[in-house]
């Protein structure tokens, strides 16, 4: 491979802003993985504790005011709610006993 067809030297190419970035991106990878892992033995899944952070800092938000906060789809805050509601009761949405 001659000098003008070779690939460019990647230290010039990446700059130290892309080396940030994706440290950023790994970090927060991390401390999903981890926060997923201590949360998993209580059954809630991350956008169920996202909802309830948001109800616990503002409880008087309603599910389109949620959604927007959290940058989700109102039918998804939807789903969580349900999901913590069935948890809590024991009891589904169509009235089916979940308890054990």
């Amino acid at each position: 491979m001659n000098e003008k067809t070779a690939s460019p030297n990647l230290q010039n190419v990446v700059s130290d802003d892309d080396r940030a970035i994706f440290l950023m991106d790994e970090i927060s990878r991390a401390a999903r993985r981890a926060f997923d892992e201590r949360t998993q033995p209580i059954g809630l899944h991350r956008t169920q504790w996202r909802v309830l952070a948001q109800l616990i800092k503002e409880p008087s938000l309603n599910q389109s005011d949620i959604a927007k906060q959290l940058e989700l789809e109102s039918a998804t805050v939807g789903l969580a709610v349900t999901a913590l509601c069935e948890q809590v009761s024991g009891v589904s949405a169509n009235g089916t006993d979940l308890r054990l």
